[in-house]
């Protein structure tokens, strides 16, 4: 679903992932984030976001996607 960018079904399903899942994960977060954003519900993209790094604080993929998350709120 997120590959065919229905972002409603497959937030929901990535939730309840990372709700069941025993292990945090940040790619699971970099994905929601993604499609928070993609949605524009900008709070909740930047939880996700936010989320992965404190998960995985040297991958660059949470930096990016809060800098793009940042951009969104300017325009």
């Amino acid at each position: 679903q997120f590959e065919k960018q229905n972002y409603i079904v497959a937030i929901s399903h990535m939730e309840r992932v990372v709700k069941i899942y025993p292990k945090p994960i940040g790619r699971f977060h970099i994905f929601l984030g993604k499609m928070y954003l993609e949605s524009g519900e900008l709070s909740k993209a930047k939880y996700h976001a936010l989320k992965a790094q404190v998960i995985n604080p040297d991958h660059t993929a949470p930096r990016e996607l809060l800098v793009r998350i940042d951009k969104s709120v300017l325009e």
